[in-house]
């Protein structure tokens, strides 16, 4: 699992608009989603927060998936509607499900969330605009 937080989002709303947070939000999704395998999920969780949920994915294979993603976004830039063009950056968080199955799952889910998130806290309080690995 990868939790994903686009930096500073809401000097976006507050500088441009909430049509231009709007289009950074799906700009951001689409370089999220770029190149994900048809098995992998990318979803919005919440303001400007994203999850992607990575099968059959090893915790190193997810860090380096993040850190890809992470180059991606803060290389781009979007263009509003005026031609003003915007950069942005975000902070990733990586967590694994533990090797041998818990004996409740959703016990398991729950705590693969909390690991994620912390990571992502990690990586807001580590400077943001990076990769953190639980």
């Amino acid at each position: 699992m990868i939790l994903v937080d686009i930096d500073h989002f809401k000097q976006v709303n507050d500088r441009h608009g909430h049509q231009a947070g709007d289009l950074a939000l799906a700009q951001v999704a689409r370089w999220l989603g770029e190149g994900l395998r048809d098995c992998d999920v990318l979803a919005r969780f919440g303001g400007e927060e994203f999850v992607l949920l990575l099968p059959n994915t090893t915790h190193l294979q997810a860090a380096t998936i993040a850190e890809r993603l992470r180059e991606r976004v803060a290389c781009a830039s979007i263009t509003l509607d005026d031609r003003e063009r915007i950069r942005l950056t975000a902070s990733f968080g990586v967590a694994a499900l533990a090797a041998e199955p818990a004996d409740d799952q959703s016990d398991a889910g729950n705590s693969l969330v909390r690991r994620a998130d912390r990571a992502l806290y990690a990586a807001k309080g580590a400077g943001r605009n990076c990769v953190v690995s639980v």
